[in-house]
């Protein structure tokens, strides 16, 4: 069963489309086109791959006429399985959208992002998947109250990665102040995520405020 950190981070990608090609674009320094538009794809690929795989998710950017689309992973463990799976998502995608595809891996675990950083070689000559990784130390530190109610699924990526650090209780604070402003779906989730991210002294700080 997956685990609410593994569905939070699919959900922040969800509720913000966009977000994925921000993050290639302004944290991974990947070159992405112009697009208008960025929506969620259904991400069950077994009409085109002949045999059930199911991606996590499947961001779609568009302008005019898809121009990528971003298969993205939450992963929170090892899994050697992945080592075929990830290159059969996005021959499936880029051969059902007919444009450029890339990989997005999310974690939480620093240890995890450099495992699937890990280059796969799929043969020669020289055909290799880089996945595109976006782990603990490629988030930002989200502190200040502006900054979290502009991006405020960026703010609650940061709680994530940084929320056992010293700055963990600043950084829910302004995460938490983010989600005020939100829907209620969002800031249900959020307001779930953002305390289970904390270590126990933060977390106790933070229902005494």
């Amino acid at each position: 069963m997956p685990s609410m950190i593994h569905e939070a981070l699919l959900h922040l990608f969800r509720n913000r489309p966009a977000l994925a090609a921000e993050v290639l674009r302004d944290t991974l320094g990947a070159p992405v086109p112009r697009f208008t538009e960025a929506r969620i794809e259904p991400a069950d690929l077994t009409e085109i791959v002949p045999v059930e795989h199911r991606a996590d998710l499947v961001v779609l950017l568009l302008d005019g006429r898809p121009v990528l689309a971003i298969v993205v992973e939450a992963q929170l463990g090892r899994d050697p399985d992945k080592e075929y799976a990830w290159p059969s998502y996005l021959v499936g995608v880029r051969a059902r959208y007919r444009c450029r595809a890339c990989l997005l891996v999310a974690t939480t675990d620093q240890a995890i992002a450099t495992w699937s950083a890990e280059p796969i070689d799929l043969g020669p000559p020289d055909w290799v998947l880089r996945p595109y990784v976006l782990g603990p130390s490629a988030v930002p530190v989200v502190t200040d109250l502006a900054d979290a109610r502009s991006r405020p699924e960026v703010a609650v990526l940061s709680v994530m990665a940084h929320g056992q650090s010293a700055a963990g209780l600043t950084i829910a604070i302004a995460a938490l102040t983010a989600a005020a402003g939100l829907d209620r779906e969002r800031q249900d989730l959020y307001l779930d995520v953002v305390p289970s991210s904390l270590n126990e002294a933060a977390r106790r700080s933070l229902e005494e405020k």
